[in-house]
């Protein structure tokens, strides 16, 4: 504005000079030794000269002021799309290179600013799938537009996110304009409901299971029965014989043995799903872990796994008060699924090493049962869900056993954890809460 106000001053002055020079030419021509005659060229063209000027001062004028509303427009766009919430981007069309972005675009691909986003960011090498990126620009090219795209896209940390896109396509200037949205917690919550009806619809077929229990217990638990009889009663005939096989009489009373067990295990499974209280009663937590082991030993052997006992509490030992079916199916699930890590992964050797402890702490002293294998480990993913109802991280797996067994620990007043091993495998401990008494 002030070049404006110098000119209009020197064009004032101009102006007046010129009308004041004209005027002695006409009233007195000869004061300067001029005819008229001659006088009329020169006046003519200085008395037109002003209009001339302030035509063209005023067309500068004009095209300054639209320069400067030019101007502005640019400062409020470029406000707009700096501080617009959803990523705004350009990008070369041929090879993805950021042309141009604004500040949300670069939080939401983890740069520090959109300076560092353009220096670094090439879309077409943070596709998670690139035969998106080639289908997006193909139907782009096709149309002028691409909208409503969803894709993943790798963070500058290596973290993925999932976009919506919506791209205007330039093909002419050799470049597109796609706008990012995050819509990574969408997914996720997404991916969560489908994960919650799965669970429903396993926990529905889990409820009928259990309204079944009963008379399923009821009618496993008469041939079961029959079974533990008829094996006494070999025995029993076979004991009044001079000559009989020790091996035999082995043989018949793991039977009995096994069919009693069998039948102890429907009858507190039954309680567990009805949400019976446990039968608690002072327990030799070394005496539970070898009887275990005998039913873990063929198992082993199949899997080709060396079993390891380091059950370092010396006798007199102090009682957990436990249900003992229980924390022999909490033992044996973890042992088991200890084993199968070993045997998928292929891992050498296959070792599986069981072993107690007594800690002391701020609260009552409680007795550790650590079981540890030499299988793949624990990834993160299994560590954050290990224990959720129905995850598993085999292909085939229900996903109950580990959800069951913290249930099982957790009601015993324990607790069950699980951490990677130093070296490999994974490591599995619950604890029980010791009492004062001491077994024998």
């Amino acid at each position: 504005m002030a070049h404006s106000v110098v000119a209009l001053t020197l064009l004032a002055v101009a102006i007046s000079l010129a009308i004041s020079y004209a005027s002695y030419l006409v009233i007195d021509p000869a004061m300067f030794g001029v005819p008229l005659a001659m006088a009329l060229p020169v006046v003519a063209p200085v008395v037109a000269a002003p209009p001339m000027a302030w035509l063209a001062l005023s067309a500068y004028h004009r095209a300054w002021q639209a320069e400067q509303a030019l101007r502005q427009s640019q400062i409020n766009y470029r406000d707009l799309f700096e501080s617009a919430q959803v990523g705004l981007t350009r990008t070369r069309i041929s090879d993805g290179l950021m042309l141009d972005a604004n500040a949300r675009a670069a939080e939401i691909f983890g740069y520090q600013s959109s300076r560092q986003l353009i220096a670094e960011f090439v879309a077409s090498e943070r596709y998670v799938d690139p035969s998106v990126r080639e289908e997006m620009i193909a139907e782009g090219l096709r149309n002028g537009r691409v909208q409503g795209l969803e894709a993943q896209f790798r963070r500058r940390d290596g973290t993925t996110a999932w976009m919506r896109l919506d791209v205007t396509f330039f093909p002419e200037k050799g470049y597109m304009e796609p706008v990012f949205i995050d819509i990574t917690l969408r997914k996720e919550q997404e991916e969560q409901a489908r994960r919650l009806q799965a669970e429903l619809a396993h926990v529905s077929r889990l409820t009928l299971i259990g309204e079944m229990a009963t008379e399923l217990a009821h009618e496993l638990n008469q041939p079961l029965s029959a079974i533990a009889s008829y094996a006494n009663g070999c025995i029993r005939r076979l004991q009044l014989e001079e000559r009989v096989s020790s091996e035999v009489l082995e043989a018949l009373e793991k039977i009995a043995g096994q069919a009693h067990r069998a039948n102890e295990i429907i009858t507190r499974t039954r309680s567990f799903v009805r949400k019976e209280e446990p039968q608690l009663v002072a327990s030799d937590i070394n005496a539970i872990i070898r009887e275990t082991l005998g039913l873990l030993e063929i198992e082993a052997q199949r899997h080709g796994v060396t079993i390891e006992l380091d059950l370092t509490l010396a006798p007199p030992l102090p009682a957990v008060m436990a249900d003992t079916i229980q924390v022999q199916q909490v033992i044996h699930n973890i042992a088991r699924n200890g084993m199968e890590s070993m045997r998928d992964t292929g891992a050498q050797p296959r070792l599986l090493t069981i072993s107690t402890l007594a800690t002391e702490g701020p609260e009552a002293p409680k007795l550790e049962v650590v079981i540890k294998d030499t299988g793949g480990g624990l990834s993160i993913e299994d560590r954050a869900h290990l224990f959720e109802p129905f995850y598993s991280s085999k292909p085939q797996g229900v996903g109950m056993g580990l959800s069951i067994c913290r249930s099982i620990v957790d009601s015993h007043g324990g607790r069950l954890w699980a951490r990677p091993d130093q070296k490999d495998g994974a490591v599995f401990c619950f604890s029980l809460p010791a009492i004062n008494d001491r077994l024998p």
